[in-house]
């Protein structure tokens, strides 16, 4: 089954390079102009990864991951940022953030991150049995 990626950035550039990226290593890719339209779309649709673009208009990527927390909890989150501060890395860590890009991220930067972050989440989702 392909994974669904949601990718949410107000740069319409960066969002469709990044959506189409993911389209041909075979994802199932929406995107969102802002942090809303990004919280309503987890709202509606199931979504196993989202790159988040940091600094947005209205509401930023960290409030959007922590709405998206709340909502979606095994939602994995990759951050997207031009801009990396520790304050930020913090916040990021608080909010179970385990991978970011920065921009301009390659295409093998962005597709090995993804991997990476979809390995992660299906960790986390399998079901351990007890031992008899």
């Amino acid at each position: 089954m392909k994974s669904n990626i949601l990718v949410v950035d107000d740069e319409p550039v960066a969002r469709q390079s990044l959506s189409d990226i993911l389209k041909l290593e075979g994802y199932n890719v929406a995107s969102a102009p802002n942090g809303q339209a990004a919280v309503e779309h987890v709202r509606m649709h199931p979504v196993d990864l989202m790159i988040v673009d940091l600094r947005m208009p209205g509401m930023d990527g960290l409030e959007v991951v922590q709405v998206v927390n709340q909502i979606a909890p095994d939602t994995e989150v990759i951050l997207l940022t031009a801009f990396g501060s520790t304050e930020t890395a913090i916040q990021a860590l608080r909010l179970r953030i385990h991978d970011y890009l920065l921009k301009p991220a390659s295409p093998a930067q962005i597709i090995a991150t993804v991997k990476k972050g979809l390995t992660r989440r299906a960790g986390r989702s399998r079901v351990v049995s007890p031992v008899a």
